[in-house]
């Protein structure tokens, strides 16, 4: 491929071209540069981002969100009253493209990451912790991208008390009825 090639391009090709130089070096294999590095990032975000708007944003993640946050309240008002909590699920994993990925974390949008385009195999945990010496401040929920913990308003560091996590959530919640708005 050469330059008067690439120069004919349209933005959807040269993504595409861009998503397959970043898979092969995912691979660990040689490819060939066509692009800055930056740049290729850069079109790569653009297009995760392109086919969400903020209102698709909210209503797909609070769709999404929904029954995680069910399981987290249901162990901490559990925990709060002294009751153990039958349902012994330790996790949740939902299998995501990285345009699904991408829209997340824009929804989410913590305050410690730079946009950009995310890579190959990325994931976004979201840990319930308590700690029984923690007193009034726990349980606290820790949010990982790639392992790197994510900040967001109105929460101490790169944790958030319960309560913080729910208020920050709700600033972001979509405010129509879910079941409705998903028809």
């Amino acid at each position: 491929m050469n330059r008067a090639h690439l120069d004919k391009l349209d933005f959807h090709q040269i993504n595409n071209l861009v998503d397959w130089v970043f898979c092969v070096e995912f691979e660990g294999r040689k490819s060939f540069p066509l692009f800055d590095k930056k740049a290729g990032r850069d079109s790569m975000y653009i297009w995760l981002k392109e086919d969400f708007t903020q209102e698709k944003r909210q209503l797909v993640y609070s769709k999404l969100m929904r029954k995680p946050l069910q399981v987290m309240r249901a162990k901490v008002e559990a925990l709060f009253k002294g009751d153990s909590y039958l349902d012994n699920l330790k996790m949740m994993i939902y299998s995501a493209h990285d345009t699904q990925v991408q829209n997340l974390l824009t929804w989410l949008a913590p305050t410690n990451r730079e946009e950009d385009a995310v890579v190959f195999a990325s994931q976004v945990i979201f840990e319930l912790h308590y700690d029984d010496e923690c007193a009034d401040k726990c349980p606290t929920v820790v949010t990982l991208f790639n392992g790197k913990a994510l900040s967001f308003v109105g929460c101490e560091a790169e944790k958030c008390t319960f309560e913080q996590f729910l208020d920050y959530l709700s600033s972001i919640w979509h405010l129509g009825d879910l079941n409705e708005d998903c028809k």
